[in-house]
């Protein structure tokens, strides 16, 4: 069976079993570069072991990632937050440490 490039992007981006999805790619012949975007596929977060709806998502953001095919590549994704005691918290995702502008594989080969 043949998989899908969305599919083989997100077996070299995104964790197994993960909550996220490849949704598109765009790939910039002018400047070899490719921007993977992800959603976040599931109505709740779970955090520690505790369901949250999903609040709303913060605007999207972009990390760099360890190139692939010779492309340098991003990883772009509109982040869920969620409410607990009053307060609104942002998702962790699996790709990269708060804050940080590189994804974590990045960050290893620095």
């Amino acid at each position: 069976m043949a998989a899908n490039i969305q599919d083989i992007l997100a077996s070299l981006l995104l964790p197994e079993d993960s909550d996220w999805q490849v949704e598109s790619f765009e790939k910039n012949e002018a400047n070899g570069s490719i921007y993977v975007h992800v959603r976040f596929s599931k109505p709740e977060v779970t955090v520690a072991g505790k369901k949250f709806p999903i609040y709303d998502f913060r605007p999207e953001r972009t990390w760099r990632h360890l190139d692939l095919w010779q492309c340098q590549t991003y990883i772009t994704a509109r982040i869920p937050r969620y409410r607990v005691d009053g307060k609104t918290l942002s998702l962790e995702v699996p790709w990269a440490d708060a804050g940080e502008r590189l994804t974590s594989m990045l960050e290893k080969k620095r």
